[in-house]
């Protein structure tokens, strides 16, 4: 027989064994391009709120953090003017001179260089020494660019000339690739051996040899290909864009197109997570949702609900949460990873998978990086 004393123990017991395990918390900030607000919002992923709108001289654009921590660098497009801000501080560290109307930056993986498009020429900016070190002008306006990993080459998308240009630092020349179409985005594969080109206008996507700049072959897709990302080891490219509620699977190495897979109403942007199962997110904006599918069985696994327009996804180094963020409603939307692997995931036929929280950030988001704090 349990007395009163053994019940209350027992019962109290019980409820901490049905509690569910703490959130883990992840040491850094989601940093949030707030075209309205002329500021930089940053979310401190320790407490999921917003900790700080940061100022700055103009609407900002692209955001990219700095892959050894502790700051994240944002372009001004408007002047471009490249800001550094300091994640310590949640303050802006240092700025550039405008060097002119800006299209697109990327950022080599060593954090030394940062490649800057802008709309006549492109230029490689040194970190270190904070100054221009490389200027390469461009035949007509740009509309992307890529960068290869060794941060020496860049692939840019030329559109009114129905071009692709590969540029290098060590000799300062553009090769120019003709195309069959206009451009939209151009992304390197093959550990930089080949750069691969969207043709939206006529549902292909161009394959180009890195060293000479030729043209290998167009490869005809069922979609308009409009976004992209690849897998952690680059052998799986996917694909979405108008015309198809799904995504194209493209093998870079073979250059082929694979297969298709179902992924929700008018897919949109592409991030894919790796782990013991890889996992490809996309967004789909104009339901409110994100498609959760398993890389490795090719289906569907979760249905995320954030509505508004979800435009962008990011995840935090330790693969603990993937991060939405709402072009229309001005939010981050955050998602525990780890709820894919719960049973109740798994045997739901809906499949819709609850949000961990959601942090308003302010109007007009346009852009999203995830900063660590070392």
């Amino acid at each position: 027989m349990i007395d009163r004393r053994g019940f209350l123990v027992a019962g109290a017991a019980m409820a901490a064994a049905c509690r569910r395990a703490k959130a883990p918390r992840y040491n850094g900030f989601a940093f949030v391009s707030l075209r309205d607000e002329k500021a930089i919002a940053a979310v401190s992923l320790s407490s999921f709120q917003l900790a700080k709108q940061i100022p700055v001289d103009s609407a900002p654009g692209l955001l990219i953090a700095h892959p050894q921590g502790n700051r994240v660098l944002g372009l001004l497009p408007s002047s471009g003017t490249i800001v550094e801000i300091d994640a310590r501080t949640l303050a802006v560290e240092r700025r550039s001179r405008a060097l002119g109307p800006a299209v697109d930056m990327r950022l080599a993986t060593n954090g030394r260089l940062l490649w800057v498009l802008l709309r006549d020429s492109v230029i490689a900016w040194d970190l270190d020494r904070w100054q221009r070190v490389t200027w390469i002008r461009l035949p007509n306006a740009p509309n992307g660019m890529d960068l290869d990993d060794s941060g020496s080459r860049v692939a840019i998308g030329i559109p009114d000339e129905q071009s692709l240009g590969i540029a290098e630092l060590r000799n300062g020349k553009l090769l120019l690739t003709p195309l069959s179409a206009a451009p939209g985005f151009v992304t390197f594969q093959c550990k930089g051996k080949l750069v691969y080109a969207g043709l939206p206008s006529t549902r292909r996507i161009a394959a180009v040899n890195t060293e000479d700049a030729r043209h290998l072959v167009d490869l005809p897709v069922p979609l308009s290909p409009q976004h992209y990302c690849t897998n952690a080891d680059g052998g799986q490219m996917f694909v979405s864009g108008e015309g198809m509620d799904a995504v194209v699977i493209v093998s870079p190495y073979q250059t082929e197109v694979g297969e298709t897979v179902l992924a929700g109403n008018a897919p949109g942007a592409l991030a894919a997570i790796a782990g013991s199962t890889p996992y490809l997110f996309v967004a789909n904006p104009e339901a409110g949702d994100t498609t959760v599918i398993s890389i490795d069985t090719r289906r569907a696994v979760a249905q995320i609900h954030s509505g508004g327009r979800p435009s962008e996804i990011a995840f935090t180094p330790d693969g603990s949460y993937a991060l939405i963020l709402d072009t229309l409603s001005g939010n981050l939307a955050v998602f525990r990873l780890n709820v894919l692997q719960t049973a109740t995931i798994q045997a739901r036929r809906s499949r819709l998978a609850p949000l961990f929280t959601v942090v308003p950030v302010g109007a007009g988001p346009v852009s999203l990086s995830v900063c660590p704090l070392v």
